[in-house]
């Protein structure tokens, strides 16, 4: 049986250019070896860890329902659906 998957929807991305760094920057200052789970992250294909997600939302300035604004609405949305 074929697995679902589901996009997580944030708006990382644009935090992340509003304050001018790359990818590579972001990944260098929490301390990960490259940009591939910056990239993951972003593109909504999965979640940061608690402590990556903490330092995410410090450096881009910003809190958790305006990095995942619609969240709620997709987890309520996939409920029974597994």
């Amino acid at each position: 049986m074929r697995q679902r998957t589901y996009r997580i929807p944030n708006t990382l991305r644009e935090h992340r250019k509003a304050i001018g760094l790359s990818q590579a920057a972001v990944a260098r200052i929490l301390g990960l070896k490259d940009n591939t789970l910056i990239s993951r992250w972003e593109s909504g294909k999965c979640l940061p860890n608690f402590i990556s997600l903490a330092r995410l939302l410090r450096l881009y300035q910003t809190r958790f329902e305006e990095a995942f604004p619609d969240l709620r609405r997709v987890t309520q949305n996939n409920r029974g659906q597994d």
